[in-house]
């Protein structure tokens, strides 16, 4: 017979995990080594036999592991003849988890500390720490019950809870009498001096392979002392204290982390299973309100469950109530018998207050006192810096040190800390008189004037810093609001914005200046109403609220013309004709525009008159006067480098890239906004990254790069919808699906169109996305042939479309014209297409230049006027660069129909074979008209 039975069994987990490493069944791993049947390997994982040495030989040639790593090196005689005594289970282990099945997402830390555990080793320590009520005597009592771990130590397992303060005699005597010693015996082999009964069981023990578990060990001398057993003992230790942990185990002492979000809720829903009935939002911010801690989650799951034989109100007031750290703080879980907790008094409840203050009762007050300050700190998962604990706390490195040892604040990288949720939750019941939030407060104020230029106008000097410190930031301000600290919090929300407005974060910024507006005039604060009236102009203009922008900087504007603060009246200015221009008021626009310009080369500003220049630039460039427009923005352009003023220089670099687009200058325009592109990535311009990737987008298109050009605009729309501005997130979906026309997905080009219409019309973006989304639709109904359906949309885009809005007029007028071409509509033709074609002469710019030029054409042909149409398709040719593929190949095309109608065969070829090369080039669906086209041409 090949194997050698063992007198007790436990499972091999290395020699399956080897099997199962390789991916091989049980057979397979026979078949290797020639064993006679598979459940001779079945038997060897199972701990019911071993193999013998020619077997084990080749096992260990098969996985190219040596016989310790296979978990087939045994113990000497010495263990394996001790195994003849009945093994000790010790009644002192707890029970309290088999009440609730298996524990929830610690099936990774309990495989890790299984495979730490059967560490074939001499005098194995292994440790457990982290939070009180993160559940670290939860997985040592799981992994005491274990039947695998049963198996494994097959003497015996121990259990010892120690405490704070343990008696250790009293320990080592009912371990004793577990072991058959009585006071006799021990006295007679050991005297009456020294530790006579630690002596006694570790001769007791002798080489027995037995797992003493030392349970919420508070002292490395107590979890040192507790060590009595032999050399083929382990120990698992249970710790808040992570540098018990840390000096008893070594490498071999895990962090216990508070569950995960999903674990969280999954805990909850197994105690209480009628929560699955409640909002999904309400169980997640009861999880996030206790970070994931198991105890607290176990508490409310007890809790809720022992509500559900009352009516619903009851539980949904029970579910409000908990959103209150006090409530969560005291629900008590009754205790007895076997299910006690021993560290807690006899008859008293179990509380996450009475856990959490087992920790804070042995810290002196001046600690104390520190902790309470840092409650003030945002909680985990934020962090925060040693300099800003230390000036809060108003305290020193050493102080924060013993809430490091106690457990209570967490080291993170080294140079900055975490709070647990519910210690801060706990800290606040603490009666201490503080002044942290003042404290708090100061040190906000004078980060940010540290870490900002000292005018908020300008740009982040400190970004990455003030990015890491943002929920301090954001807390603070709260703070500041809430104790009427007006001045700081005015003072506050000025520096802060700038920062929101970067990372656009409009929404959130413009709640916290609607409310420093009115602080700041109840208190006259001149200097910083006009700083904010200004943040909030923008705020409302980037979140399309038009109507409110307007109202507030026309107020700002009265007022600050009474008080003469001549650079206000400027910053007013300026956004007064930002707003007005996206409302499609080109004229009221421009002469705030040329005010403020006006004022601001007196103030000697060359930072404002280049932005001023920018955005008249961009306001020529919707008039159509894309020559006037570029000139003005090169303008501002190099005032604007010559005073580094990073936002505003990055709003010209789109401004200017966009009318380079447009006027064909693809070299220019893809340098200019692929520099405007670097620099938003490099400063972290989130806002701005948007719109400059909604001109390259543009760009990419009309260069006929659509798969690039894809990419390019769902990020700039990811972006968009981020910082809640849906007229960019519209116009990036409108040119997408402009895209997806010339390739001829028409499904996905729908799908884009109505995604963009719904946006739009929902939050009432700026007519100018709603105009370019209509003028994207009727060309989707064009190419495909619905022309009744086209021309609907056409009109109504071109009844909605502000009449400067020449571009727009322009397209929506050639395309009309187009469609009552194909519907032979000869008057309708006439009413819309030769307005069409002059206004695209006079913006004189080439994808409306040829887009005009070949709608004439194709008018000329259906008129049979074919030298006339030969001599406007060609015209194509010298007013639009041949970057612009599609037209260019539009108008051979044009050009080879002409040929065929005047039986020039060869020249229709030569022209199509011209469109084709540039249709294939950039993918257009239009190539597969043209193949046929050719085909035809060929066969003649």
């Amino acid at each position: 017979m090949t194997l050698k039975r063992d007198t007790q069994t436990h499972p091999n987990v290395f020699l399956r995990r080897a099997r199962l490493e390789r991916g091989w069944t049980q057979q397979e791993v026979a078949d290797r080594i020639e064993a006679p049947r598979a459940f001779l390997v079945n038997r060897w994982e199972n701990g019911v036999a071993t193999p013998n040495s020619r077997y084990r030989e080749r096992l260990c040639s098969l996985f190219e592991k040596s016989a310790k790593e296979l978990g087939l090196a045994k113990y000497s005689s010495r263990s394996s003849s001790s195994r003849t005594i009945p093994p000790i289970y010790d009644d002192a282990i707890p029970l309290r988890h088999t009440r609730f099945g298996r524990l929830v997402g610690r099936e990774e830390i309990l495989r890790q500390l299984k495979e730490c555990l059967w560490h074939e080793r001499e005098m194995n320590y292994v440790a457990l720490y982290g939070l009180p009520g993160v559940g670290k005597s939860s997985i040592a009592e799981a992994l005491a019950l274990d039947p695998e771990v049963e198996g494994y130590f097959a003497d015996g397992i121990l259990w010892a809870t120690l405490g704070p303060q343990p008696d250790l005699p009293a320990l080592f005597r009912r371990w004793g009498h577990l072991f058959g010693l009585s006071e006799q015996v021990v006295a007679s082999e050991c005297g009456e001096e020294g530790d006579v009964w630690a002596s006694a069981l570790r001769r007791k023990i002798g080489h027995r392979r037995i797992l003493l578990v030392l349970d919420d060990a508070w002292r490395i001398e107590d979890a040192l002392s507790s060590i009595v057993g032999g050399t083929a003992c382990t120990y698992l230790l249970t710790t808040r204290i992570p540098d018990v942990a840390l000096q008893f185990a070594g490498t071999a002492a895990f962090r216990v982390s508070e569950l995960t979000q999903q674990d969280g809720v999954d805990l909850l829903t197994s105690l209480a299973p009628s929560l699955k009935n409640e909002p999904a939002e309400m169980i997640q911010r009861l999880v996030e309100n206790v970070g994931g801690l198991p105890l607290a989650l176990t508490l409310i799951g007890n809790y809720l469950l022992s509500l559900k034989r009352y009516p619903r109100r009851r539980i949904q007031a029970a579910l409000d109530q908990l959103q209150y750290a006090e409530t969560r703080l005291h629900l008590a879980q009754s205790q007895a018998g076997l299910m006690a907790d021993p560290r807690l008094p006899a008859g008293s409840p179990l509380t996450l207050q009475s856990i959490i203050a087992m920790s804070v009762v042995l810290l002196d007050q001046t600690v104390r006192d520190v902790l309470v300050a840092l409650a003030s700190l945002p909680a985990k998962p934020y962090t925060f810096s040693e300099e800003v604990a230390l000036a809060v706390a108003n305290t020193t490195v050493e102080v924060l040190d013993s809430l490091i040892d106690a457990g209570l604040l967490e080291v993170i990288n080294t140079n900055r800390y975490q709070i647990h949720q519910t210690t801060r939750d706990y800290a606040y019941t603490l009666q201490t008189n503080t002044r942290a939030e003042e404290r708090l407060i100061a040190y906000v104020v004078a980060y940010l004037e540290r870490s900002l230029q000292q005018d908020a106008s300008l740009d982040i000097a400190e970004d990455g810093a003030l990015e890491q410190e943002h929920h301090l930031l954001l807390q603070t301000l709260d703070l500041a609001l809430k104790g009427n600290f007006n001045s700081e919090f005015v003072h506050c929300v000025c520096l802060i914005t700038p920062y929101m407005h970067k990372r656009g974060w409009y929404s959130l910024g413009e709640t916290y200046l609607q409310t420093a507006y009115q602080r700041a005039k109840a208190l006259q604060d001149w200097p910083h109403l006009a700083t904010i009236i200004r943040l909030l102009g923008t705020s409302l203009r980037e979140r399309e609220k038009d109507a409110e922008a307007e109202a507030l900087l026309l107020e700002g504007l009265e007022l600050f013309r009474q008080c003469e603060r001549t650079q206000s009246v400027v910053d007013v200015l300026e956004l007064l004709g930002t707003v007005t221009g996206g409302q499609g008021q080109y004229k009221c626009a421009e002469r705030y525009f040329q005010e403020a310009l006006e004022l601001a080369r007196q103030l000697d500003s060359s930072n404002q008159v280049g932005k001023i220049l920018g955005n008249l630039g961009l306001l020529y460039a919707y008039q159509g006067k894309y020559s006037r427009a570029e000139l003005l923005l090169q303008q501002g352009l190099a005032l604007l480098r010559s005073c580094n003023a990073q936002s505003r220089l990055l709003a010209v670099f789109t401004n200017l890239g966009q009318v380079q687009t447009s006027l064909g200058k693809f070299l220019q325009a893809e340098a200019t906004l692929q520099e405007g592109l670097r620099l938003a990535r490099e400063w972290k311009y989130q806002n701005h990254l948007g719109y400059l990737l909604v001109a390259f987008g543009w760009l990419l298109m009309e260069r006929g790069d659509y798969l690039l050009a894809q990419d390019t605009l769902q990020e700039a729309q990811g972006l968009a919808r981020q910082s809640g501005v849906d007229s960019l997130a519209g116009e990036a979906l409108a040119v997408c699906s402009m895209t997806f026309v010339k390739q001829g997905s028409f499904s996905r080009a729908q799908e884009f169109i109505e995604e963009g219409l719904h946006l739009v019309q929902e939050s009432k973006a700026n007519q100018r996305t709603l105009s370019l989304l209509k003028l994207v639709q009727g060309m989707l109904e064009f190419e495909q042939g619905c022309y009744s359906e086209a021309q609907e949309v056409l009109r109504q885009g071109l009844s909605a479309c502000q009449e400067d809005d020449v571009e727009y007029r322009c397209f929506f007028l050639i395309l009309l014209g187009l469609v009552a071409l194909q519907k032979e509509d000869e008057s309708l033709v006439k009413t819309y297409l030769p307005e069409g074609v002059a206004l695209a002469r006079q913006i004189a710019i080439p994808h409306c230049l040829g887009t005009g030029l070949l709608a004439q054409g194709e008018w000329q042909m259906k008129q049979a006027e074919f030298s006339a149409a030969e001599e406007t398709f060609r015209e194509v040719f010298s007013l639009c660069p041949v970057d612009f593929r599609e037209l260019i190949a539009e108008a051979h095309t044009g050009l080879a129909r002409v040929a065929i109608a005047q039986g020039q065969s060869l020249v229709a070829q030569q022209e199509a074979k011209m469109a084709l090369g540039f249709l294939s080039e950039i993918g257009h669906y239009h190539q597969q008209a043209v193949s046929q086209l050719l085909t035809n041409v060929t066969d003649l």
